[in-house]
């Protein structure tokens, strides 16, 4: 029998110009979660990846361009970006090309509203402002010099009418109650946001299950992801899924494992049944039913697909978080549907005590919607705002 001989040490000569460590350069193919951070804060992620870039070609045209052809390569494309997703994949698999075009129109049309951080005047005039261009509106001098006198009451009525649109390469945050927070084990379904106001307020103030421990994340938006204005994701809502029996069961599995889960780490009988559950949601309001849906959705049960499919069949790949703004704690917070494929880690700290006290602050000298709990929770601390 042929025998091989070790010589007990590993030679490998690499590739010409390249150091000892890096993870980038041919001949082996790389994908964007494989470039490090520093790579993607030097300039990796203004390219990103092809497929994004072809994606976005298609979003560009103009409607009267879009060809059957490109409704072809589009459904490729994006089963390419969701290659993990069942949901997404079986969605560009299945639907009709009518509906596929549909889809890239929709997305064109919401790009018409970009919220990104926010200015010094809040982010209620960085909406009111985008509210008026999308209403083709004339914005005079006096008009833009009151932006902060009236920018709460805009800032409610662009929340209901204005689509929001965070683009590609933008940095989003999310504050966790632990370490190593992984895209991988989202359920798809993830918080975001990329008001920097509000991440200091989940900074200083979220409450965490897990104890008193809180990272940062920093994450980047791999496409532009799109949300509707919480009007329309109301309607939208209500008019699909509020008659919706199958809807109802799904939601009421997924209410009944959460909350049999939490009972069990409590050490509390849990004393429910699915059917009783069942019973509950199906004699819910309308406006119960959709906050229920809303907060099940980043669970990502039956029932939280069902509600992404039909929005993604409008063009959406985000919503706004409904909680966190209708209890006004965020301004501008996200429900990203396809995490793993839509966005990528930058990286993670783990957030100080000063950090808090400083995000604090800012939130307290600040037109956000939180600032004046903020102030008040300074001034307990015996800190002068």
């Amino acid at each position: 029998m042929r025998s091989i001989k070790y010589s007990g040490s590993l030679r490998h000569h690499g590739i010409l110009g390249q150091k000892w460590g890096q993870r980038n350069g041919p001949p082996y193919p790389l994908d964007e979660n494989d470039h490090s951070v520093s790579e993607k804060k030097s300039g990796w992620q203004k390219s990103l990846n092809s497929t994004n870039s072809d994606i976005n070609r298609i979003l560009n045209l103009k409607r009267d361009q879009i060809t059957d052809k490109d409704i072809s390569k589009y459904r490729e494309l994006m089963k390419k970006h969701y290659k993990n997703d069942v949901v997404a994949v079986d969605f560009y698999d299945n639907e009709s090309d009518e509906v596929i075009r549909n889809e890239i129109i929709r997305r064109q049309n919401i790009k018409k509203t970009l919220i990104t951080t926010a200015s010094v005047v809040g982010v209620g005039a960085a909406i009111y402002l985008a509210y008026c261009a999308a209403n083709a509106s004339i914005i005079n001098t006096n008009t833009a010099n009151s932006i902060n006198n009236i920018s709460k009451v805009v800032n409610k009525k662009a929340l209901q009418d204005v689509e929001f649109v965070v683009n590609q390469g933008d940095t989003l945050h999310r504050i966790v109650g632990y370490s190593g927070f992984d895209l991988d084990k989202t359920n798809g379904f993830t918080y975001v946001t990329n008001n920097k106001l509000d991440a200091d307020f989940y900074k200083a103030f979220l409450r965490d299950w897990t104890g008193s421990d809180r990272h940062e994340v920093d994450l980047m938006a791999k496409v532009d992801l799109r949300a509707p204005g919480l009007g329309t994701m109301k309607k939208e809502f209500l008019q699909k899924f509020v008659t919706d029996d199958l809807y109802k069961a799904q939601l009421a599995e997924t209410t009944y494992n959460f909350m049999k889960e939490q009972y069990k780490k409590r050490g509390i009988p849990f004393f429910e049944t699915k059917s009783s559950i069942l019973s509950s949601i199906k004699s819910m309001s309308d406006g119960q039913l959709y906050a229920q849906a809303m907060w099940a959705l980043v669970r990502g049960g039956d029932d939280a697909n069902a509600v992404r499919s039909h929005f993604m069949k409008k063009g959406y790949n985000a919503l706004l978080d409904f909680h966190d703004i209708n209890d006004k704690i965020a301004e501008a917070p996200m429900i990203v549907f396809n995490a793993k494929n839509d966005l990528v880690k930058l990286g993670e700290h783990r957030v100080t005590k000063s950090e808090q006290l400083k995000a604090a602050y800012n939130v307290a000298t600040s037109n956000h919607v939180f600032s004046k709990r903020a102030k008040a929770y300074l001034l307990t601390m015996g800190l002068i705002v």
